[in-house]
């Protein structure tokens, strides 16, 4: 049998006439749209609002929602999502963030971070006036790849030797907004680390989502823009 060596993009795409997800076979019940089917009970996370903000725009969150449907509408919400989560797995896992972690170059940096959800805190002596009002924290996850140092890691990476480490990074903070400015701290946190520990960052590849008031609105790349010049003073 003939293996290629990388996928078709055609098939990641989904625009594929032999594998798409519309070759994918349902029962007439399954894809029943008649008024006459039953109706079915599930559950879908979409976004709903929650609120305002002090801005006046409008505030959602991701929360899972309780549908009452014919067959046909619950059975096409999967296949809509598997049209996407190929190309997204593709990006995520098979592109070149996997052969770049694997074969760091010399003085090299990678990270990959993600924002959690708010948290609420739980004490475990509740006094009554916090049943009122809930203390919430938000973290901020980076996954750190970098090459091992004989001061602090025991080893030391060489080129016939390329030992390189990964470490988890957990920041926690009362901020909730989760914006720009939030993660550029985040940055900084990073690269103070780097530098404590002596390691040689020349060039650091981050990967993110496409949340953009976090990563990729025009302020952060204001804030990557003259992030140089503030490493530079920081020396």
């Amino acid at each position: 049998m003939f293996v290629a060596e990388y996928h078709a993009k055609n098939c990641l795409m989904r625009q594929c006439s032999n594998c798409a997800v519309d070759k994918l076979p349902l029962m007439s019940k399954e894809a029943s749209l008649s008024d006459s089917a039953p109706k079915v009970k599930w559950q879908k996370f979409e976004y709903v609002e929650v609120g305002v903000t002090g801005d006046g725009k409008k505030k959602k969150k991701l929360r899972l929602v309780d549908k009452v449907t014919l067959p046909g509408e619950m059975f096409s919400c999967p296949k809509e999502l598997l049209n996407t989560y190929v190309p997204h797995q593709f990006r995520a896992d098979w592109q070149q963030s996997r052969e770049l972690f694997e074969h760091l170059p010399h003085n090299h940096a990678g990270a990959v971070h993600d924002y959690s959800e708010n948290y609420n805190c739980q004490m475990q002596n509740e006094i009554q006036s916090l049943y009122y009002g809930q203390v919430q924290a938000s973290i901020h996850v980076t996954i750190l790849r970098r090459h091992a140092l004989r001061e602090i890691d025991g080893v030391k990476r060489t080129k016939e030797e390329p030992i390189d480490l990964s470490e988890h990074i957990f920041i926690i903070s009362p901020d909730l907004k989760h914006d720009n400015h939030s993660v550029h701290q985040v940055r900084v946190f990073i690269d103070g680390y780097l530098k404590k520990i002596g390691y040689p960052s020349q060039v650091m590849h981050e990967w993110t989502d496409g949340c953009a008031a976090q990563y990729k609105s025009r302020h952060c790349m204001g804030d990557v823009a003259h992030f140089q010049r503030l490493w530079l003073s920081n020396d």
